[in-house]
């Protein structure tokens, strides 16, 4: 991966940290108003007292949490070869790119995020410059017929070639290999 896809990374996994970390509070604070409501007005000030430390600790568990596993994400980065590959070279880290903007695709995007995908005509895994020169050169052996797939949310072009691969409608030993989705 890139230093630029582990901050990314990092920035991310730590924003669902501090979620997690605060619908846990949410729960906690839910549980809490449920028994101290049924404790009366006696109890308010010890469910005063109790809010404000549950308020103090899960916020900066949450902030804490959030923080140190960016920066780790960016430490990370830092440590990576400048000629360090894309987690798009391989199909796992396409998968889990797909995966990601499946969930959190208009986030990524609108921060700019380095794991956000965006509309593209790809070739071999890569983007393609959409010139006419450069789509021309791409597809120098088109027919003058035209397939638009669209795939579904959480994926990427490589779910067009799993029944290629086997992977959907899978054959056995010895049967030939399906024919892609390309190619029907």
């Amino acid at each position: 991966m890139r230093s630029d896809e582990y901050a990314a990374a990092g920035d991310l996994a730590g924003r669902g940290y501090g979620s997690i970390v605060s619908q846990i509070h949410e729960t906690h604070a839910a549980i809490a108003a449920r028994v101290f409501g049924s404790l009366g007005s006696e109890a308010r000030p010890i469910e005063l007292a109790h809010d404000a430390i549950a308020g103090l600790a899960y916020g900066s568990t949450a902030a804490f949490g959030r923080t140190l596993i960016q920066v780790a994400g960016q430490g990370v980065g830092l440590a990576q070869p400048d000629d360090a590959g894309s987690l798009e070279r391989s199909p796992v880290g396409r998968v889990a790119k797909g995966a990601l903007n499946g969930f959190y695709g208009d986030l990524l995007s609108a921060e700019r995020n380095s794991l956000a995908l965006e509309m593209a005509v790809r070739v071999g895994g890569c983007d393609l410059p959409t010139a006419p020169a450069d789509v021309a050169a791409a597809f120098s052996e088109a027919s003058g017929r035209l397939v638009v797939f669209v795939h579904g949310l959480c994926e990427t072009e490589d779910a067009w070639r799993l029944v290629a691969r086997g992977g959907v409608g899978g054959r056995g030993a010895g049967a030939p290999r399906p024919p892609t989705y390309g190619e029907r």
